[in-house]
């Protein structure tokens, strides 16, 4: 915290929700968003990840609209980059979530860096770190999307491209 109270800003990597997705069987439909998110909301990435493919994020809902601390799939987060947070409320957020935790080090435990290894705390070193982060997670957001695609067009291939029962619409012969 400063002199003022507020909190001191901190370098956070930053990414969109996707515009549009596919959904349902087949991926048949195309809704804008995720059920909490719209479509192009800015989420931070907050708190540990075990895992790359389900991801932390703290970011403005729909409803009710504020912010709020969930995980998505990386394959629904684009435009990674790093930036540094200055709304007081963001930061709260996002140190509610990191309780615990180092935060000018959070990401080195899933970059392949070990605990012993230092990164620069120098501003423009830290980012440039944070990129190649951010690039790691932009290219396992592709390879899940592609495996999903891939998983769709096996569905449809095996369906002779029927699609959802619930979407077959009766021919008009029929009385």
């Amino acid at each position: 915290m400063d002199d003022a109270g507020q909190p001191a800003p901190i370098w956070c990597l930053v990414a969109n929700v996707v515009q549009t997705r596919k959904y349902g069987i087949g991926g048949n439909e195309v809704r804008k968003g995720l059920r909490i998110f719209a479509g192009g909301t800015r989420v931070y990435l907050s708190g540990l990840f075990h895992c790359w493919d389900a991801l932390p994020v703290v970011g403005l809902s729909r409803r009710p609209h504020r912010l709020v601390n969930v995980v998505v799939h990386a394959r629904f987060l684009t435009n990674w980059r790093p930036r540094m947070v200055y709304s007081p409320a963001v930061l709260r957020a996002v140190t509610a979530a990191d309780v615990g935790l180092d935060l000018p080090h959070r990401y080195r435990q899933h970059s392949g860096l070990d605990r012993a290894a230092e990164v620069d705390r120098a501003a423009g070193c830290y980012r440039d770190w944070l990129v190649e982060v951010a690039e790691r997670l932009t290219a396992i957001g592709v390879e899940q999307a592609a495996r999903a695609q891939a998983a769709q067009d096996a569905y449809q291939a095996a369906t002779g491209g029927a699609g959802s029962p619930s979407t077959a619409r009766p021919s008009a012969d029929r009385a």
